[in-house]
């Protein structure tokens, strides 16, 4: 069959795309896509019929050169821009694919985007920066740090010096931490960043991930800190 030719359109954003592809091994591939006006996005992809079938990433998307295709920094996919305000899956060489299977992924009527618990949970991520100052500690150990557990709505982590666990919610892009409670041990080493730490992330209100850093933001959207995945 004949492939229509590809033609820039520009993307209204946020917004929230979604459909189900053709799946070798599942019932279908369902793929829900949300774009951030910030030029990030989270792209789950559900494996429908498979336990424990869905699948979170995210990063930075950009409309390089003429706006025909849309890019994911951090995923294997790449789409063709529609004229009917939809995106096409292309192959791995950026070409379209032929075949009589849908391939496409429709705008939302809003923007939806996914509670993205997926993303965040079950990683130590390591603080690398808070406000403006890089992060530096002479035991590698001590860096402040979080993880957050999806399934009790948690997280727990260490300043640098006492360790300490609360409640969060996560909601889209939008994150809030709780009352967090901990440990009062006064450390030779790891108490220089403790108090800034707590600080960053009881006034975080949002959330993005940019080249695999997670940076926390309050809700004027200035950085408050910047954690890698270790």
């Amino acid at each position: 069959m004949g492939i229509a030719p590809l033609v820039a359109f520009a993307l209204a954003v946020p917004a929230s795309f979604s459909g189900n592809l053709p799946c070798a091994d599942c019932a279908a591939l369902r793929y829900h896509l949300d774009l951030f006006a910030d030029g990030s996005y989270v792209l789950r992809r559900t494996y429908v019929g498979k336990a424990h079938g869905d699948h979170d990433v995210s990063g930075h998307w950009s409309q390089p050169g003429d706006a025909q295709i849309l890019k994911l920094e951090g995923a294997s996919e790449q789409f063709a821009i529609g004229a009917n305000d939809a995106l096409r899956l292309l192959d791995q060489s950026g070409q379209p694919i032929v075949s009589k299977l849908s391939y496409e992924l429709s705008r939302d009527a809003k923007f939806a985007p996914v509670d993205s618990v997926l993303v965040l949970g079950k990683t130590r991520w390591t603080a690398v920066r808070i406000g403006t100052e890089a992060v530096s500690v002479a035991d590698p150990a001590r860096a402040p740090y979080l993880t957050f557990q999806p399934d009790s709505g948690r997280v727990a982590g260490s300043g640098g010096c006492n360790h300490f666990g609360g409640g969060y919610t996560l909601k889209g892009r939008a994150l809030s931490f709780g009352a967090l409670a901990g440990t009062l041990m006064a450390c030779v080493q790891g108490m220089e960043w403790e108090g800034k730490f707590h600080q960053a992330l009881q006034s975080a209100a949002s959330w993005r991930i940019r080249a695999g850093t997670l940076q926390l933001a309050d809700s004027h959207g200035t950085v408050l800190v910047e954690l890698e995945p270790r």
